[in-house]
């Protein structure tokens, strides 16, 4: 295929994304309630404090909310219009998972079947067509991740972690810690000199930049709402990792098929890259810790959330067992 043909491929493409994206009304309730408080922003509403129907709604940080009010100030109140920031940062977390491949010892062919099975899993996909948080805690924890994992002593690496982090807690709080902290530290405790990633994550150049762009908004809010960091830690936390009063409890087994068909239609290659050499990073370890980490606090508790599965879509991509039962084995 010439490079002309792929582009008009490319932009056929993009144009039937856009397209899907006005497709169908906004679903309830989760979408609705996010383009509600986004809508209310836009429209001069408060931009520290998000609020649905006249009232505070402070059950998460509001990154999803100021990218969705972004994008109905610049753009027609329409429904592709809120969910364009979801697609961007889609696209986002398929690059972040063409780095990861690099940096886990994939060569270029190689990484970029990784961010292509990112992009196209059907999770993400469907994660790309709606507003709400969970797209871009992926692509705060993925970008924390590959930085915390490149070996690199350079400053930009160590700021992408700080930011990555950022971003992570904006979207969803806490739920950052869960999808870097806990993939990182099984990582770490599958060899020898693997703790370094770990320590990155606390790096001082990384946790001033945390602090710079994730404190102002928290410390604000919550001067703004005494008793609200009770409320975050108690109910918003405690509450949902140790009951199901919240409504979104399954049994154990529920989500055993959500990989294979998270990676559909890439299963087969999945299956034939685990046949072959892992690369030097990589293999089946960091689709494990990418897929059981982030899921492992609901899963010992009663909260289970299928979009908790989105960390798998890189693990298994930028592992190198799809993208390798697809490209064959490393050229000699």
């Amino acid at each position: 295929m010439t490079r002309r043909s792929l582009t008009i491929v490319i932009a056929c493409a993009g144009l039937l994304w856009l397209l899907g994206l006005a497709a169908y009304p906004l679903l309830e309730n989760t979408e609705g309630r996010y383009a509600s408080v986004a809508w209310d922003m836009a429209h001069g509403g408060d931009w520290i404090t998000p609020t649905f129907n006249g009232a505070a709604l402070l059950t998460k940080p509001p990154l999803a909310y100021w990218a969705g009010a972004a994008a109905l100030k610049m753009l027609p109140d329409r429904e592709w219009a809120v969910r364009l920031p979801a697609t961007l940062a889609l696209v986002l977390c398929a690059w972040l998972t063409l780095r990861l491949a690099l940096v886990l010892g994939l060569d270029e062919l190689r990484a970029r079947w990784a961010g292509l099975m990112a992009l196209l899993s059907p999770l993400a996909v469907a994660q790309g067509h709606m507003t709400t948080g969970d797209i871009f805690l992926w692509a705060g924890a993925l970008a924390a991740c590959t930085a915390a994992l490149d070996d690199r002593p350079r400053l930009a690496t160590r700021t992408l972690t700080g930011l990555g982090l950022a971003v992570g807690f904006m979207a969803k709080g806490h739920m950052a810690l869960f999808w870097t902290v806990i993939p990182l530290g099984a990582w770490a405790l599958s060899g020898r000199d693997r703790w370094r990633p770990v320590a990155r994550l606390f790096h001082p150049v990384a946790l001033a930049i945390f602090i710079a762009l994730a404190a102002p908004w928290y410390v604000t809010v919550m001067h703004r709402h005494p008793g609200l960091l009770g409320f975050w830690l108690g109910d918003e936390t405690a509450g949902r990792l140790a009951s199901t009063r919240h409504g979104r409890a399954e049994p154990w087994w529920y989500f055993l098929p959500m990989v294979p068909v998270l990676m559909l239609p890439w299963l087969p290659e999945l299956w034939r890259g685990l046949r072959t050499p892992p690369p030097p990073r990589g293999g089946p370890l960091p689709c494990t810790a990418s897929a059981v980490g982030p899921r492992a606090p609901d899963r010992l508790f009663g909260e289970r959330l299928q979009a908790a599965q989105l960390p798998a879509a890189h693990g298994c991509a930028a592992g190198g067992d799809g993208c390798r039962g697809i490209a064959g084995p490393p050229r000699r």
